[in-house]
């Protein structure tokens, strides 16, 4: 069985401001400092949203890993290759939240090679976190924070979850949570916690 974990960081595009509503402080609001830093902040939230949609976000960092056996992970990575041309006949994929990373590797795909190749067409399902029946192939989208607490990735503090299941970064290669390697590392652990 193929197993994957994976973990990206998203950056925005640029003018990503022309796609996003403009914050505006409430109108109860009257000093203008205060207008300003709620507008700032404001700026900011949409800022980090805007990084994970189609219209106003991109991947920017990924790491993709490959389970060889239980307990042994490698690395899978071809320079050059769209994102999606890394997984070869993925049975489970694992990861933080999945339904912004496929998005975002399919538009990564189309963009680079003009359109989806059928060979991908189960990416445009990650987002949903059902089995996609292909042929006779099944691949199966897992997010750990989903599949354990039932809220959303951005609902949930990474290091919050960590602690309250009581997953560790710490290994041969030691990757902060906020990092694509340390995103793929919670992955991997939340895997094992629940059984894969």
């Amino acid at each position: 069985m193929s197993i994957y974990c994976v973990g990206a960081t998203y950056d925005l595009l640029p003018n990503w401001q022309l796609f996003v509503q403009k914050p505006r402080a409430p109108s109860n609001y009257k000093d203008q400092v205060k207008i300003a830093a709620y507008v700032d902040e404001a700026w900011i939230k949409l800022g980090n949203a805007a990084a994970h949609e189609p219209l106003t976000g991109k991947l920017d960092r990924v790491c993709i890993m490959k389970r060889a056996k239980p307990g042994d992970w490698q690395p899978v990575g071809k320079e050059g290759l769209p994102v999606l041309a890394q997984f070869e006949e993925p049975k489970v994929i694992v990861g933080v939240d999945l339904r912004a990373f496929f998005r975002l590797a399919v538009i990564d795909y189309v963009t680079r090679k003009g359109a989806l190749d059928e060979d991908y067409a189960w990416a445009c399902l990650g987002d949903t976190g059902q089995p996609l029946l292909e042929g006779a192939r099944v691949v199966r989208f897992i997010d750990p924070v989903r599949a354990l607490t039932g809220l959303k990735p951005d609902e949930v503090s990474l290091e919050g979850f960590m602690n309250r299941f009581q997953l560790s970064l710490a290994g041969p290669e030691h990757f902060p949570p906020g990092t694509a390697g340390g995103q793929c590392c919670i992955a991997i652990a939340a895997a094992k916690l629940l059984g894969i």
